[in-house]
């Protein structure tokens, strides 16, 4: 398991929130509580929102499956994906309550050391990856110079959606560490001539191998 500091993806409520929604939680947590209180509040709420629940579910159409064949699809392709990272493989369980219904843990938040090469993913990319996804290469906004195919890099999500897609250089604003992977493309292949990028569109940037959250 990778360790890095707690601070290294750490992000205020004001950081986390747009100004408007943050301006406005602000004042009613304040309007209930004592000031100090209120921004404890917030905090924890921040906190908590800054992560994946600890249980992924989905419903089943049993129209079409069984609840234990559709455990039995998911089981497999978990499975698939998995062990081609290497990764201990979550299981597939029926909820205790509902018929219909079939749940699956989640793991995280875990610690993961920075490494030197960073890539800078919009926030939608940057959300998925916390639940488990790899990069394709839409999502990514920015990469290092000397990006090549196979390197450790440490993956960071845009937090107020100000990057440039094909930055190089490092990027100011607040961002999220969401995981670490080895890239599948070099900085030319992903950024270069519009026709390369049309056929990398749809393939894997990135295979993460240490999520800080994941399923």
């Amino acid at each position: 398991m990778e360790m890095a500091d707690e601070t290294t993806h750490a992000c205020s409520s004001s950081q986390f929130f747009r100004p408007d929604v943050n301006e406005y939680l602000t004042s009613v947590f304040e309007s209930a509580f004592p000031p100090a209180l209120a921004t404890n509040v917030i905090h924890t709420l921040t906190e908590y929102l800054r992560k994946p629940p600890p249980l992924t579910t989905l419903r089943v159409n049993i129209l079409l499956y069984s609840r234990e064949e559709a455990i039995g699809l998911l089981e497999k392709l978990l499975s698939e994906q998995y062990q081609e990272k290497q990764i201990s493989t979550p299981p597939v369980m029926p909820h205790p309550i509902l018929f219909d219904t079939v749940i699956i843990p989640n793991v995280g938040p875990r610690k993961c050391l920075l490494h030197t090469k960073k890539v800078i993913v919009d926030l939608h990319c940057g959300l998925a990856v916390m639940r488990g996804a790899d990069v394709f290469a839409p999502g990514v906004m920015a990469a290092p110079k000397a990006l090549q195919s196979g390197d450790l890099v440490s993956v960071f999500a845009d937090m107020e959606g100000k990057c440039r897609r094909g930055l190089a250089t490092n990027y100011e604003a607040q961002t999220l560490h969401v995981g670490n992977g080895i890239a599948v493309l070099g900085r030319i292949q992903l950024f270069g001539s519009k026709s390369t990028n049309r056929s990398v569109s749809a393939y894997h940037f990135l295979v993460i191998l240490h999520f800080i959250n994941s399923t």
